[in-house]
């Protein structure tokens, strides 16, 4: 995976609404679909995330963390 695949994503996220829903139902098919490998402890840990339960604001404010790539 690289950083470059990693930012590509965030700065989808960051623009596309209707990728952020998808994002919040099932992050980890919106990770794969963009070409990004993801181990089962990264699956976990974007599992575990209450994406639903966060505002826009604050799904947004995720995306704009420089640390993004950590969820990956």
């Amino acid at each position: 995976m690289s950083d470059d695949s990693i930012q590509d994503l965030n700065d989808r996220l960051i623009e596309d609404a209707e990728l952020r829903d998808r994002f919040r139902e099932d992050p980890v098919a919106v990770v794969k679909e963009a070409g990004i490998d993801l181990s089962p402890e990264q699956e976990a840990r974007l599992l575990a995330e209450e994406w639903l339960e966060k505002t826009e604001e604050e799904l947004l404010s995720c995306f704009h963390d420089p640390g993004v790539g950590d969820w990956f």
